[in-house]
């Protein structure tokens, strides 16, 4: 499962890198409204892409278990490993999206803070699903799910609150766009692709 989530990570570093050249350029124009839309495209891409690996991972672990190539000792751990994980994915992939466009906003704080607590919260619920309560892979996937989705909320709360300079809008997403994110976002990604 571990190679599907690092083709995850390339796949936000994409979005992410190409995002933040785009950004910048709309930003140091002056125009708001061309940022917002490269935000909104932004979540969106995350979203759909969070989405689609979140449903397979929850309709059919079984056969994404055989495809990761688990042998028959380890598919049953690894079946409940994906569904738990699965159900983190949106918010670890969002919320990555998230930290980026919180420095445009000066809310770094706010990253390093979701960071900490995502590490705290998951290394807890480890030790106490793990060791405490004996839930073995489902425990694990949970922990880092519970993480992932503190993680997210935290970013987002700033979002929520109204005195964010981006605000998503679906009218506003810039489709025409997306070829110039996949292409500037493509050589931040290729670290990710090679590991």
């Amino acid at each position: 499962y571990y190679s599907l989530l690092r083709i995850l990570e390339a796949v936000s570093a994409v979005l992410l890198g190409g995002s933040a050249v785009l950004c910048g350029r709309y930003m140091g124009r002056g125009t708001i409204d061309k940022t917002t839309g490269i935000f909104s495209l932004n979540l969106s891409m995350a979203f759909i892409c969070g989405a689609v690996v979140t449903i397979l991972s929850l309709a059919v672990p079984s056969h994404m278990a055989d495809w990761l190539g688990a042998d028959q000792t380890l598919k049953n751990g690894l079946i409940s490993y994906i569904q738990w994980y699965a159900i983190g994915i949106l918010p670890m992939l969002l919320g990555q999206q998230l930290a980026s466009f919180l420095q445009l906003e000066h809310q770094e704080k706010r990253s390093y803070i979701s960071i900490v607590m995502m590490f705290f919260l998951n290394a807890f619920f480890n030790w106490l699903f793990i060791a405490v309560f004996r839930l073995g892979m489902f425990g694990l996937g949970l922990s880092t799910s519970i993480g992932n989705i503190c993680f997210f909320f935290i970013q987002a709360l700033y979002y929520f609150s109204g005195r964010s300079v981006l605000k998503f809008n679906p009218a506003s997403i810039l489709v025409s766009d997306l070829k110039d994110i996949l292409i500037n976002g493509l050589p931040g990604a290729a670290s990710q692709l090679c590991i």
